[in-house]
């Protein structure tokens, strides 16, 4: 995720970065995360990011990548709308990737974006349709018990962490993994309602 240089509140901070990071595990990338980090000086927070191998541009055209992309992308504002209220602003790198990943993934080569529009781009109704759904689906899965549990118990694992000279905070991503598997089991990621939208074979089942 790129760093975010604000001034606010280090828990709702702490909570996106937790929920980026969750999703990471979640999906099944979990070998993949690095770290989360966030700076904590004079009570208030800033530089909150996760530190991730993405996916390459010719692995976004495969139907499971961009989904799982999509949801890692959204899962750090969503739960944060959830739970506190969501700055569009803040939100705004994560988007502008959220809309490169999809169209990556549809063979266009340009999109635009209204702030107007917030969480939506509906003059492009087949990125705005693949990434609506992806936002909802990104909603089911922050409110679960387990990932909500996760999402938790990684915030308060960053934010007690011990800082630096400069007030920054890091949690190792094994650690994150282990806070995610002790709170969902090690065979949620395989074994949950939403693997059959990701790998696409909720279609085939229908057909």
């Amino acid at each position: 995720m790129t760093a975010i240089q604000v001034n606010d509140n280090p828990e709702r901070l702490a909570t996106h970065e937790a929920g980026h990071s969750a999703m990471q595990w979640f999906v099944g990338w979990g070998p993949l995360l690095e770290m989360i980090q966030i700076r904590i000086v004079g009570g208030l927070g800033s530089d909150p990011r996760m530190f991730a191998t993405p996916p390459t541009s010719a692995e976004l055209l495969q139907s499971s990548v961009v989904k799982s992309r999509l949801l890692v992308l959204f899962a750090g504002a969503v739960v944060s709308d959830i739970r506190y209220s969501t700055d569009n602003a803040e939100f705004r790198d994560d988007w502008i990737e959220i809309l490169f990943a999809a169209r990556v993934h549809l063979g266009l080569t340009t999109s635009s974006w209204n702030p107007k529009d917030r969480w939506s781009v509906p003059h492009m109704p087949d990125v705005n349709r693949l990434v609506q759904e992806a936002r909802k689906k990104t909603s089911e899965v922050v409110q679960t018990d387990g990932i909500a549990s996760a999402i938790d118990a990684v915030k308060d694992a960053l934010l007690e962490s011990r800082p630096n000279s400069d007030g920054l905070r890091t949690l190792p991503g094994e650690e994150v993994v282990g806070l995610c598997v002790e709170a969902c089991g090690a065979e949620f990621p395989q074994d949950n309602q939403w693997r059959r939208w990701i790998d696409g074979t909720d279609i085939a089942a229908a057909e």
